[in-house]
């Protein structure tokens, strides 16, 4: 391993008043770590696992979910500095109790993968934007809450 490997932690708490949605007021909480390992002078691997807690006014919008992903990273010198990372994850979500329309306790299972591009070279402020290309399917077993997703996203990073 090089030394740049690296460990994140990052939590955090929220209470929720909602001003018109009463029964959403309560609370949301997350802590989600990431681990990445430098295997090579451009090559890393990310494991990146994760918990959230939901707790509102009605039991049947409470969850909680466990999320799992990993991703593997490359940087391509011979392309001049693109960098390529491909990644994925699974989420377990599951609801406290039954849901009154439904008749039955909610459960999704989340699956995404991504690919995210990126090069050195686009750097302004020391700042590298990216782009990201993600596919989710959620599967629920109340079926108004599965879906498939295609998303374009956009982000920027920077190294302290």
């Amino acid at each position: 391993l090089k030394k740049n490997s690296s460990f994140l932690v990052r939590g955090q708490a929220l209470r929720q008043d909602y001003t018109e949605l009463d029964y959403r007021d309560g609370w949301r909480s997350n802590l989600d770590m990431r681990f990445k390992w430098r295997l090579g002078d451009s090559l890393s691997l990310s494991l990146l696992p994760g918990v959230e807690l939901d707790r509102t006014q009605r039991r049947y919008l409470d969850y909680r979910a466990i999320t799992l992903g990993g991703r593997i990273g490359r940087r391509f010198d011979a392309l001049q500095g693109v960098y390529i990372e491909l990644g994925a994850s699974q989420r377990w979500q599951r609801y406290a109790d039954e849901h009154p329309v439904f008749g039955k306790v909610r459960q999704d299972n989340r699956t995404v993968a991504s690919l995210t591009f990126s090069h050195k070279r686009f750097k302004l402020f020391g700042v590298h934007p990216s782009i990201i290309f993600e596919h989710v399917r959620n599967h629920s077993n109340v079926d108004i809450y599965s879906y498939d997703a295609n998303n374009l996203r956009f982000g920027i990073s920077h190294a302290f």
